[in-house]
């Protein structure tokens, strides 16, 4: 288990880029698969690795698994999988420090191609979106002209959000599942194996979590005949975690090896399948933490000036679902029939708006099935469409499909409904602002004054207020401070 946690008082690095890293292989057929004459479908899921920083460039990596649909000389469909490593980096000039990463990952595109009827040339682009950032020091640094002097330090408690990502890998499953009123299976050739996450909760030392998985299946009856199903099957399981209970959690599933077997019944018909596969599980999960920041700091005998910074604290995370509802039409490409439809959607960009966060989406469908010969055939659709959400940042986005696309096939025009809904979490900031250094300075403070106090106003506090606390007129504080008409700065000097 690897975690990833943001301490609790940093800074978001800004303008952080956005990495695009490939992954890009040729693979050889195995012997026991015939010739490569035409590829039908790829498909692909992607298990991230970890995002880091370090000697000023930004690093990710992560795998690939990727199957391959085609069909042989003869027509009968086989699928191929393989594993694809990707990696990339990009220099990032950042200020120097303690740094901490997360990421939202999401594959791009995926494509296969046929170099020769024995080896494929597979390409996979992925856009992954780094959340940087960097420790800061509570504590005041003192100029070494002052290091003589002596500071007191007033604590204020104040509420953040603090974000860890982690994941494990390898974890074994299996399930025994039944066809319906299907025909009996006489050979499978190919199977992808979907999990879906419907609830999520922290508990005691633990995340649970439940969902559906969805099995998809090709395969030949006894009558040689290509027959398609899908079968359904609960998820519930756990993962350890010292997360707090109750923390807001998101979980992603990422299937590895997935083996599919017939199961034969009492009458020896194939109407069963044994799934054993293993997966890995990425949780990203936020809850709220008491912070503290220096509210007064004393220097004495010595004029002096301060340097304040800001830190961008998480002021809240909520969790974000939205549905979405898309019909897409296009050429049939001489389809005849339709035997399967799989679809996957990807967020191009996003870009601030009035209303929210606008995702510029892409659906990219395949629909497989036959030509007016009887040959397998698959056609390509995409949809280009935005998607609005009433939410401050996101982070850790993704699509999930509440249904299956259903395509219907009317004269030359293929049409197909997408039904599913976008989840992650969304996130507002706050500005803090803190004592980042105590300076000697000449000309900032009367030369006979003994001693200083940094104030920090509470919020809705006035300037008189301040002045009534430390019993001197409002026009002293004025003089010492730049104090722009009808506000207060984050911190004032108070002379003595």
């Amino acid at each position: 288990m690897e975690y990833y946690q943001t301490p609790s008082l940093w800074r978001r690095a800004e303008n952080c880029p956005i990495l695009h890293p490939e992954a890009a292989k040729d693979c050889i057929l195995p012997d026991s698969y015939p010739d490569i004459h035409r590829i039908l479908y790829t498909f692909a899921t992607v298990n991230p690795g970890r995002t880091v920083f370090s000697a000023g460039k930004l690093q990710t990596e992560g795998v690939l698994y990727t199957s391959v649909l085609f069909a042989d000389e003869e027509g009968a469909l086989h699928t191929v999988r393989f594993v694809l490593d990707y990696a990339g980096q990009m220099p990032f000039a950042a200020e120097g420090g303690e740094y901490t990463a997360v990421s939202d990952t999401v594959l791009d595109s995926v494509s296969a191609r046929a170099q020769n009827p024995r080896k494929l040339a597979i390409r996979g682009r992925l856009t992954v979106t780094p959340y940087l950032f960097v420790r800061c020091d509570d504590e005041p640094t003192l100029a070494s002209e002052l290091s003589g002097v002596t500071l007191e330090k007033k604590l204020q408690t104040f509420t953040c959000w603090q974000l860890r990502q982690w994941s494990e890998e390898g974890i074994e499953a299996s399930e025994d599942l039944a066809l319906g009123q299907e025909p009996p299976i006489s050979e499978i050739v190919w199977s992808n194996l979907q999990l879906e996450i419907t609830s999520c909760e922290a508990g005691e030392g633990e995340v649970q979590f439940g969902g559906n998985g969805l099995l998809h299946l090709f395969y030949l009856t006894n009558e040689g005949r290509v027959q398609y199903t899908n079968i359904a099957f609960p998820i519930r399981s756990s993962v350890q975690s010292d997360v707090p209970a109750g923390a807001l959690c998101r979980v992603m599933l990422i299937p590895e090896q997935v083996t599919v077997l017939p199961v034969e019944d009492a009458a020896g018909e194939a109407r069963g399948v044994e799934l054993d596969f293993t997966y890995s599980v990425r949780v990203a999960a936020a809850w709220q933490v008491s912070c503290t920041r220096p509210v007064d700091c004393y220097s004495v005998e010595i004029p002096t000036a301060i340097r304040t910074e800001t830190v961008d604290l998480l002021s809240a995370v909520t969790g974000l679902s939205r549905e979405f509802d898309r019909s897409v039409e296009g050429e049939s490409g001489g389809l005849t029939s339709i035997l399967h439809t799989a679809a996957q959607m990807v967020v191009d960009s996003r870009e601030q708006s009035e209303e929210g966060v606008v995702l510029h989406c892409t659906a990219q469908i395949t629909v497989l099935g036959t030509n007016s010969d009887g040959a397998p055939l698959g056609v390509q659709l995409t949809e280009n469409f935005p998607l609005t959400v009433d939410a401050g940042e996101l982070c850790f986005c993704r699509f999930d499909c509440l249904a299956q696309p259903a395509a219907v096939l009317e004269e030359n025009t293929l049409k197909v409904r997408l039904v599913g809904k976008i989840s992650g979490f969304a996130m507002e900031t706050g500005a803090v602002s803190y004592v980042g250094s105590v300076l000697p300075s000449e000309g900032q403070l009367p030369s006979d004054a003994d001693s200083i106090t940094l104030c920090y106003p509470a919020p809705g506090e006035t300037l008189w207020d301040i002045a009534k606390r430390y019993r001197i007129p409002q026009s002293a504080i004025l003089s010492a401070n730049s104090v722009p008409e009808g506000t207060l700065p984050a911190v004032l000097l108070i002379p003595h």
